[in-house]
């Protein structure tokens, strides 16, 4: 696959690893408009009922610069407690969940001031996790896939996602959205074959 530029985002959904782990060359675009209700400062995981929504908080006035590389977390409550605490107890009983809790702690228990910092610090510690390198360079792109195509995954996207068993599967639908957090901890660093069986459509 040509280059391509992809938008770092919060612990991304297999759809961002499929893509940046296929190209030639990866491109992380952050110089755009910071845009609201995305993956930017969103992810999602599998909850016992439902899928839940790990969200970053951002400084108001931070979102008045509009540009995504300038935006501030808002740091005045522990969101990092919580949203590991959430993790934690969703996945605790998955199969390698405890191969992977130390890292993830570790990420999870340091301060981050930029929203794009933190993004891309995610993306290097799963790209880690799955025993790949992980490489890339800040640049233009006529490869881009902008925002808009990674905020609404089904309708956005021409691949189709092979299931596997997810950690609620006994109680829930097989969700194609989720962060990669999931197969990761479902499927260990074996997940990376995963994507092997993935097909375009």
């Amino acid at each position: 696959m040509p280059n391509i530029s992809l938008v770092p985002t919060y612990i991304p959904n297999i759809y961002f690893f499929y893509k940046s782990l296929s190209c030639d060359r990866l491109i992380l675009k952050v110089d755009l408009p910071y845009r609201k209700q995305t993956y930017m400062n969103r992810a999602y995981i599998a909850g016992p009922n439902s899928v839940l929504k790990l969200i970053i908080p951002i400084e108001a006035k931070s979102k008045s610069t509009k540009k995504y590389k300038d935006i501030r977390i808002y740091n005045i409550y522990n969101w990092q407690r919580t949203h590991w605490k959430t993790i934690e107890n969703c996945y605790k009983k998955s199969p390698f969940f405890e191969f992977y809790e130390e890292k993830l702690n570790r990420f999870y228990s340091k301060k981050y001031e930029f929203l794009v910092d933190l993004n891309i610090d995610s993306i290097r510690l799963l790209y880690s996790l799955i025993e790949q390198p992980f490489e890339f360079t800040f640049r233009d792109d006529q490869y881009c896939i902008h925002m808009s195509s990674i905020s609404n995954f089904k309708n956005s996207i021409h691949i189709q996602l092979p299931k596997y068993e997810q950690v609620f599967s006994d109680s829930n639908p097989f969700v194609s959205t989720l962060s990669i957090i999931e197969l990761i901890f479902c499927r260990g660093k074996d997940g990376f074959s995963y994507f092997d069986k993935i097909t375009s459509i």
